[in-house]
């Protein structure tokens, strides 16, 4: 993501159509497995949505769960879905236990890991005891430790203090990912990397789960037409990525980097996925079901993708996700 200025971001929140303020979107159920769910904590962009958070997905399978990055909101998108505040939608899924203790990043973008301290700390306060496992590229060790360094006296409050919370559960340990292949495995899951495309990063991530009964690729931000992308969707059944719309930019200058000569075809090709590279990978790997999150739709039409989406020949089963959407 580029720098912003606030004058930018402010056009750009203008520009929104007002529907994409409309807080009545209901989370649908569109899973057809019992061993393994995907649940969307978060389908947002850099633009602040007050419906979206930031990009967080949830893969959980015989009721443990896998987390891909932890956009801003995401442990508070993880809070709606448990059972103390009268929702269970997805079994086993509650942040009181130490359940959710695994976390794999996609790229350090801030968009994609504003919430891990969240994520970091949050289960600790309600609880938990076991240090989270954090998976992600070159950098997420440093960003681990920071955190916790940033963090030290809350920590230590709370550690010490009448509250005696205990001293396990605040820890972290970091997993740096440089390589394609298996990144984690353990009874219920496999989970590879492979090399994304986006912008200047060593090593962007898409994902690869492997369940016993589904296969699930979550992109990150990357061009659709990327080969390790390709590989990581080869077989799956379920193709979650991000997408950005061919219309809407003018002058043939994107909307982010305002104010810059980087063309619209640029642009795309350093950091995103068109919706017709989409609809040209969908037709090549076939999923069962292809999903977009991290949408940028530079229109005021909320079908803006899907309607570019099936004008490229995509033909198969889409939906454009929501917050709380299950898979």
């Amino acid at each position: 993501m580029h720098r912003l200025g606030m004058g930018v971001i402010l056009a750009l929140i203008l520009a929104l159509p007002a529907s994409a303020y409309e807080p009545d979107w209901e989370p649908r159920d569109f899973s057809t497995s019992v061993t393994t769910k995907v649940l969307m904590l978060g389908t947002g962009n850099p633009v602040p949505y007050p419906h979206r958070s930031g990009t967080s997905i949830a893969v959980i399978v015989n009721e443990i769960p896998y987390v891909f990055d932890a956009g801003d909101g995401a442990f508070h998108a993880m809070g709606r879905e448990m059972p103390y505040f009268g929702k269970s939608r997805v079994k086993g899924f509650t942040l009181t236990n130490d359940a959710a203790n695994t976390l794999f990043i996609t790229h350090l973008h801030s968009d994609h890991t504003l919430g891990v301290p969240a994520f970091l700390l949050g289960g600790w306060t309600l609880g938990g005891t076991r240090a989270k496992q954090v998976y992600g590229p070159p950098g997420t060790g440093e960003l681990v430790e920071g955190i916790l360094q940033a963090y030290r006296r809350d920590i230590d409050y709370r550690v010490y203090s009448p509250t005696q919370k205990n001293d396990t559960g605040w820890r972290a340990q970091a997993h740096e990912i440089s390589e394609e292949g298996l990144a984690y495995e353990d009874e219920n899951v496999k989970v590879y990397a492979f090399r994304a495309c986006h912008g200047l990063w060593p090593f962007p991530i898409s994902y690869r789960l492997e369940s016993p009964d589904r296969v699930v690729t979550i992109s990150g931000d990357t061009t659709a037409d990327c080969d390790g992308l390709k590989r990581a969707a080869e077989g799956t059944d379920i193709l979650l990525i991000e997408g950005i719309t061919h219309k809407g930019p003018e002058k043939n200058l994107d909307v982010w980097p305002q104010r810059t000569k980087i063309s619209v075809a640029q642009q795309k090709a350093l950091m995103h996925s068109t919706t017709e590279e989409i609809a040209a990978l969908a037709n090549q790997v076939k999923p069962k079901i292809l999903v977009t999150y991290h949408e940028q739709n530079f229109t005021t039409n909320p079908n803006q993708m899907e309607e570019e989406l099936r004008q490229f020949g995509w033909r198969g089963k889409y939906i454009s996700s929501r917050d709380g959407d299950i898979f």
